[in-house]
């Protein structure tokens, strides 16, 4: 059986997802979708194909409009991890917020 209505789905979804590191001083992230935290070390955030952090020293966002699904961070940038969007939900419940 043939379903005519269709989800909407949010524009940020239907983004491409890219990372672009420019000398290891400013990233550009496309697809992303919230920033789960933030500070002069670490950046968390959950962009359509999972959750990244970001570390290093002397962090800061330069951009964030997630209705573009952008995030611009300048800085020092030593790493960046990719985790699983339900790996890191499970670990993230109330408990983890919490306790952050």
């Amino acid at each position: 059986m043939y379903n005519d209505e269709q989800k909407e789905i949010p524009a940020v979804n239907k983004a491409p997802h890219k990372v672009v590191i420019d000398s290891r001083e400013k990233i550009i992230i496309t697809g992303v979708e919230d920033v789960d935290s933030f500070n002069e070390n670490e950046v968390i955030l959950l962009t359509n194909r999972g959750f990244i952090t970001i570390t290093g020293e002397e962090l800061h966002i330069n951009k964030l409009n997630l209705d573009e699904g952008q995030l611009v961070v300048g800085g020092s940038i030593q790493s960046v991890d990719y985790a699983d969007h339900e790996e890191e939900r499970s670990k993230r419940g109330v408990f983890g917020k919490v306790f952050r």
